[in-house]
C-alpha cells in the first residue's frame, strides 16, 4: 500500500510551508553552503562523500537560523506573542533540515562536477 504524505503543499504543514514560501530556506541554504566552505572543501581535492558528510546540518542549526531571521519581528509579550510562538513550534525544523541537506548534497555534487570537467579536479 502507497502512503499518503500530508500536510500542506508538500510540506508536513502550514508552518512549515510558511517558512518555505518566505524564502528563509533560501537563506538558509545560501548561509550553510558558505559557512560550510563547500566549494572550498571539494576545490582542496576532499572526497566528495566526506564533503558532503560533514556539511550537513541539523534541525538545531535551522531552527538557530530561523530565530535569527526574525528574532527582532517576533512580540516578547501578550496574546500576540503568544500566538507566534504557538506557530513556531509547529514548524518542522527536521524536514527544513532535510531540504536544506537535499539541496547542500546537490551543490557538492554539481560543483564537484564542474572542477572535474575543467580538468581542476
Amino acid at each position: 500500500m502507497k502512503k499518503v504524505k500530508l500536510g500542506y503543499n508538500g510540506w508536513s504543514n502550514y508552518e512549515t510551508w510558511l517558512v518555505s514560501v518566505q524564502g528563509i530556506i533560501d537563506y538558509m541554504q545560501e548561509y550553510a553552503l558558505e559557512e560550510m566552505e563547500i566549494a572550498d572543501q571539494i576545490s582542496n581535492s576532499k572526497d566528495l562523500k566526506e564533503v558532503i558528510e560533514d556539511s550537513m546540518v541539523d534541525e538545531g542549526f535551522c531552527e538557530d537560523l530561523f530565530e535569527a531571521y526574525v528574532g527582532d519581528d517576533i512580540p516578547r509579550n501578550g496574546i500576540i506573542a503568544d500566538f507566534v510562538n504557538s506557530a513556531i513550534s509547529e514548524i518542522d525544523f527536521r524536514e527544513i533540515a532535510d531540504h536544506v541537506n537535499d539541496y547542500l548534497k546537490e551543490e557538492a555534487e554539481r560543483l564537484d562536477d564542474e572542477l572535474r570537467g575543467s580538468g581542476r579536479r
